[in-house]
């Protein structure tokens, strides 16, 4: 026949406040015993209740909870490394595991219920496991804030990348504005020398047309059309305006 009991809030032994439903499966061998003693199923029923309910709060008190839930020691699979290192933290090392157990409560309730009643327990199982219900915004709040610390963690590492990533590019950055500042003010010298050489050779090879052309070239970035000189006439700046002029009024003549 079949019992199935209520759930059982139990404090495990690592203070998880749970729920535990179980169910069994017992025979009546004694027919006159089971009568005398208790005369109806309904009767019998309520001797399993009280018989197997103390039996799994007295054995699933005495383990961790992960003890009830695992069987081995099989490493978990995790969502994150974060997680993972957390449960390898925790050190969990199953020794009885949930088999062993539920064969505990089964024992201790068949030896409570031997020779009373003509009843004979065949079978016992653990239905299910949950937190209470008081406890399950807690569980909640927990593992929450687990996800929160590793999604800080996550942040503040990016933080440090970014301020590495970027402190190197500033470097970097300088690095090739430096060299490239370098390489410039060494061409630009190197040109400076080039064109002051020339300007040498070219003076020393027609030193009259060097000073004419050089004289035009102040010309053309002096004048526009909105300048207004005052100069003395025998100045030099003026020598070959001058000169342009007396050309031009000997043509005319």
């Amino acid at each position: 026949m079949e019992w199935s009991g209520e759930p059982s809030d139990i404090l495990t032994r690592d203070k998880e406040n749970i729920g535990v439903g179980t169910w069994a499966r017992w025979k009546i061998i004694d027919t006159l015993k089971f009568y005398t003693s208790l005369g109806t199923e309904a009767r019998g029923q309520g001797v399993l209740d009280e018989v197997i309910e103390s039996a799994v709060k007295n054995v699933v008190s005495a383990y961790t909870l992960k003890e009830v839930l695992r069987n081995t020691n099989r490493k978990l699979e995790y969502t994150t490394k974060e997680l993972e290192e957390a449960e390898d933290i925790k050190k969990v090392l199953i020794t009885m595991g949930r088999d062993k157990i539920v064969e505990e409560i089964r024992k201790m309730a068949a030896r409570a219920l031997e020779g009373r009643y003509g009843i004979e327990l065949v079978d016992v199982r653990i239905r299910y496991i949950n937190y209470v219900e008081a406890v399950i915004p807690k569980i909640y709040d927990r593992m929450r804030s687990e996800r929160i610390r590793i999604a800080n963690k996550y942040e503040s590492e990016g933080r440090r990348e970014e301020a590495e990533i970027l402190g190197s590019m500033k470097k970097e950055l300088e690095r090739i504005e430096s060299e490239g500042y370098r390489t410039a003010e060494e061409i630009m010298g190197q040109a400076n020398a080039e064109a002051v050489k020339i300007y040498a050779e070219a003076y020393e090879k027609a030193p009259e047309f060097y000073s004419f052309t050089k004289t035009l070239e102040t010309y053309e970035s002096t004048f526009n059309k909105q300048t207004h000189l005052i100069l003395t006439t025998d100045g030099d700046y003026f020598k070959y305006l001058k000169s342009f002029q007396k050309q031009d009024k000997s043509a005319s003549e």
